[in-house]
């Protein structure tokens, strides 16, 4: 659940966000999902890049991170800034 918060909140912050509920015509969790297949689908080309060779693995990891950071995601507290 810390991750669709995490998503939900920088969503959030990201977006001018209109509180009168009955006029709300944002569906919130259709935008996370999709903000969250679109973060797959990048981590997936990350992953699937045949440029780096398997020593450079770390260099993977840092772009998934980057990816995460980029979202608003937190990656560890190994990644913190």
């Amino acid at each position: 659940m810390a991750l669709y918060e995490e998503l939900f909140a920088d969503i959030c912050a990201k977006n001018r966000v209109h509180l009168s509920f009955p006029d709300l015509d944002v569906d919130l969790e259709t935008l996370t999902e999709q903000t969250c297949y679109q973060l797959l689908l990048e981590i997936q080309k990350v992953i699937q890049d045949d440029s780096l060779d398997d020593p450079e693995c770390f260099i993977r990891i840092e772009k998934i991170v980057t990816l995460f950071e980029r979202h608003g995601l937190s990656a560890g507290s190994r990644h913190d800034e």
